[in-house]
């Protein structure tokens, strides 16, 4: 089957793609439904109702949002930032997570998604 990455499990692409979708298989992030805390569904709904539907993927308003959050706190503590980064343990909108020492996150693993009948479904977490 074809492979994509992110956004071939996107509202947009599939979409615009309709049945070239179909069988598609998707390295993509786990859906936001599943892995959002209260506090981060709460925020999402409130998104949503004030500026419509995703267009890409849910799970990237979370992971922007923490990673913004996370930005902004390491620039304001007395440390150095990347230093911060990599010692603090986050509690985030999709729950704990980290970075390890090549700033790459952890805490947050990527699903496979296949395009069934037009909508993404996981098939392996």
């Amino acid at each position: 089957p074809p492979y994509a990455f992110y956004l071939g499990a996107s509202a947009s692409f599939i979409e615009m793609a309709k049945e070239d979708a179909e069988g598609l298989v998707v390295v993509d992030g786990p859906s936001l439904t599943d892995i959002a805390t209260p506090e981060g569904k709460e925020l999402f709904d409130e998104f949503v109702s004030k500026y419509g539907p995703m267009k890409a993927w849910d799970y990237g308003f979370a992971t922007t949002y923490e990673a913004f959050r996370a930005l902004s706190q390491a620039l304001t503590q007395p440390d150095d930032p990347q230093h911060y980064l990599s010692v603090t343990k986050f509690d985030g909108l999709f729950g704990p997570f980290s970075f390890d020492a090549n700033g790459d996150i952890t805490g947050l693993n990527l699903v496979l998604k296949r395009i069934d009948k037009g909508k993404p479904t996981v098939i392996r977490r």
